[in-house]
Parts: structure tokens; C-alpha cells; sequence
């Protein structure tokens, strides 16, 4: 099976190069630009003749696969089909707002757009980790299109420039801190965001998967919590108790203010503007809704909870996660609890 290198002239005097070969399948022919990481062309010929040496290879055992068309919506809904919970969600935020820049199908894009897009993240105000964040999901939705017969290589380099993020520090409320958030919250909604944020700051739940919290996934009797809908695809088990317990029991027996179908479902698209002004009105600063899942997950650390059995509630994959992104133990904080643990 012979692949043919052909070449095309730019506007700056350097030589493009291009791949076509006759397709095994349809016996029609293909051509491709000879495939080079991180650029809108390819100007090498030594890249481009080993590109045509590996396509031949491909040709000749049979291992080629020819690439089909799809529009933007059949592709990204191969792609979401692989995932769930909040990477789902978020990644479909993140490709919807690609194609809003650029209203392309899959095959259409370029390194360039890539950069573009970047730029565009920057120019919106975006922190560097939104951005590496936003990135990835592009990344791994290109690489899935390889995998489907969409592309023959992805646009997306290896050898990528991250934005450089800084570590921020965590911030863990005081007690103090809650007590004006949760007065704050009763004096401005009510007892269904009060029973949110106490469920948070026991359970260690993320926003999504509180406001996915459904009925059947609460054990009220025994006090359990079963997250379905998490950020790594796997049911995590969290007690549920004190006055989170109770303020949930309340809600189950008050139904006129929350949908029967879970505590919080009804707070998705409101929990978000309803924290900011709680926050400003208990005046503790830039807290976030995410900073209830790091004091929670500090005061196990604190109380003792082995950090194995913290990082298994957590839902974290590695310890090292659970230490360097949401425990803040200072000083004083570390010799009391050595000091319990020797006693």
C-alpha cells in the first residue's frame, strides 16, 4: 500500500507537506496534512516521509483506520457518553463554550484555535487553574476523537505550556465563621440552605454532588449519606450526624419547601448568587462554597480520623491529594495532636 507525499506552496515561501493514500475500505482517496504536534502545518520533510512510512505500515497490516466525519453534537455526545457526574457537567460547560468561540466541527481544529482559545480564557478573567482545568477536558475530548475514527491525530500537543497557578492557601472556617454564616443564611433563606451548609461541613460533599443528592441515597435512621454523582465516578459513603442530621430530618418533614425528589436539588442553579450574599452579610471574607468540603475534611484530620479513612471520605484517589489540597494543620494544631496521640 503506497502513501504519495504532496506539497503546497505558502504565502511565506516554506513548503507544506501532505499525505494521500487510497482508503483499504472505500477504495476513494484520502489526504491528510502530514500530522506534527502543536502546529497548523507541517514545513519538514524528514517529519512528513516518517509520517508516510508509518501510514504505510498502518496500510499493509491492516491496522489502519479510516477517519469519519461527525458534527459537533454527535461528537460531543460520544464523548460525555463516557463520563459522569461533575466531570460531565463540567466538561460540557467547557465544550460548549469552545464551540461558542468558534462554531467548528471536530475536524476543524487547529493548535491555533487551541492558543486562541486560551487567550480568550485570559481576556475573561479566568484563575490559571480554571484555565489548566478547562484544557484538559479539551485535551482528553480530542484524544477520545481519536479513539472514535473522527481524528487521525489530535491538535492538541504533548509538549503543552500550562498556566503557571499558585498555590492558594486553604482557607478552613472558624467556629466563629459559622455561626455568622449559618445566622446569616437563617435570617436571609431559611432552613433548606442551613441544612446545606451543615451537610457540607460534615459530609465533605461538593456542591454538585449536594444539589444531586436525592432521598433514596440518605439513611435518616442510621445517619449515612451515599454520594452517586461524584467527581471520580465512584459511590462514596459519608456519616451523616448532629445538628446536619437533624436539620436534614427537618427538611424530609417539611416538604413545602424543598422538591421531593432531594434536600437540595432545587438549590442548583441558586446556591451560587444565595452563598455571596450570605457571605457578605456574615462579613468573613472570600469564603467559598469549596472551602466547606476543606474545613470538613481539616477537622477529621484534627479529630484523629486516620488519614487513610480521611482520604476514603474525601473520595480522593491519593493521600498526597487529601494532604497538600485540603488539610491546613498549623503548628500549635500539630503538637496537640501528637501530644493526644502519645498520652
Amino acid at each position: 500500500m503506497k502513501v504519495w507525499i504532496t506539497q503546497k506552496k505558502l504565502k511565506s515561501g516554506k513548503t507544506s507537506y501532505f499525505l494521500r493514500w487510497v482508503c483499504p475500505t472505500d477504495c476513494k482517496w484520502k489526504s491528510r496534512r502530514a500530522s506534527v504536534e502543536g502546529k497548523a502545518t507541517c514545513t519538514d520533510k524528514r517529519l512528513a516521509e516518517r509520517e508516510a512510512a508509518k501510514l504505510e505500515t498502518e496500510l499493509t497490516e491492516g491496522a489502519y483506520r479510516a477517519t469519519r466525519r461527525a458534527t459537533w453534537d454527535t461528537f460531543t455526545r460520544d464523548y460525555l457518553n463516557k463520563l459522569a457526574g461533575v466531570n460531565r457537567e463540567e466538561a460540557e460547560r467547557t465544550l460548549a463554550e469552545f464551540h461558542k468561540h468558534f462554531a467548528c466541527d471536530v475536524q476543524s481544529i487547529t493548535y491555533a484555535m487551541l492558543r486562541r482559545f486560551v487567550q480568550a480564557m485570559r481576556d475573561k478573567g479566568n484563575a490559571a487553574a480554571t484555565i489548566n482545568k478547562k484544557a484538559r477536558y479539551i485535551r482528553a475530548a480530542l484524544n477520545e476523537a481519536v479513539e472514535l475514527g473522527y481524528l487521525a491525530a489530535s491538535p492538541f500537543p504533548r509538549r503543552w505550556t500550562w498556566e503557571p497557578e499558585d498555590r492558594k492557601e486553604i482557607r478552613v472556617i472558624t467556629e466563629t465563621e459559622q455561626a455568622a454564616l449559618l445566622k446569616a443564611t437563617t435570617d436571609l433563606y431559611g432552613d433548606q440552605l442551613r441544612a446545606f451548609i451543615l451537610t457540607a461541613l460534615v459530609t465533605a460533599g461538593r456542591r454538585n454532588e449536594l444539589t444531586g443528592l436525592l432521598w433514596d441515597e440518605i439513611d435518616l435512621s442510621e445517619g449515612w449519606v451515599t454520594f452517586k454523582r461524584t467527581k471520580g465516578r465512584k459511590d462514596r459513603r459519608v456519616p451523616l450526624t448532629g445538628d446536619a442530621l437533624e436539620a436534614v430530618r427537618a427538611l424530609r418533614l417539611n416538604l413545602s419547601i424543598v422538591r421531593d425528589d432531594g434536600p437540595f436539588t432545587s438549590l442548583y442553579w441558586t446556591v451560587n448568587p444565595q452563598w455571596e450574599k450570605v457571605r457578605d452579610s456574615a462579613d468573613v471574607g472570600d469564603v467559598t462554597i469549596h472551602d466547606l468540603r476543606r474545613t470538613a475534611i481539616t477537622r477529621w484530620a484534627l479529630g484523629g480520623v486516620a488519614m487513610p479513612i480521611v482520604q476514603r471520605l474525601a473520595g480522593h484517589a491519593k493521600i498526597a491529594t487529601t494532604v497538600a489540597y485540603y488539610t491546613r494543620i498549623d503548628d500549635n494544631e500539630a503538637r496537640a495532636a501528637l501530644a493526644r496521640a502519645t498520652a
